[in-house]
């Protein structure tokens, strides 16, 4: 048997759910028997009894659980050229692309998010990215 925690994010719906994130559990533990977990801000904090080994002991474990963060690199072009100077926003977080049209930017979703390239002079590109993990 295998006592691991498992959570998995949601949106704020609780419609959609994100991967399934490891919380572990400690050496020798067999049976997991009490589980409680706090939202803290963009974080979790499970707070778990375990039984170890065959005897009626038990260990208490704690864990935070963080998003886990994708870093993503986006090249913005225009006719195959690069465009320096866009700015790229995407899942809360923007960047502005170097001279050769690119720029990262380091995600903490999970699911489909929306790219959005802007630059004066230019049109708007918009792209859907699947994010997995």
């Amino acid at each position: 048997m295998n006592p691991d925690v498992l959570a998995r994010r949601s949106n704020k719906s609780a419609t959609k759910f994100g991967a399934i994130v490891e919380a572990g559990h400690p050496p020798e533990a067999k049976q997991a028997y009490s589980l409680d977990a706090s939202a803290a801000g963009n974080e979790l904090d499970v707070l778990a009894s375990f039984n170890i080994g065959t005897s009626t002991d038990a260990v208490t474990s704690y864990r935070r659980l963080q998003p886990e963060q994708t870093e993503v690199r986006f090249t913005v072009l225009d006719a195959g050229e690069a465009v320096s100077g866009a700015r790229v926003t995407v899942a809360g977080r923007a960047g502005t692309t170097d001279a050769k049209g690119r720029v990262s930017l380091t995600l903490r979703s999970n699911g489909t998010v929306r790219a959005r390239a802007t630059r004066s002079g230019y049109t708007a590109a918009l792209e859907s990215l699947d994010l997995r993990r």
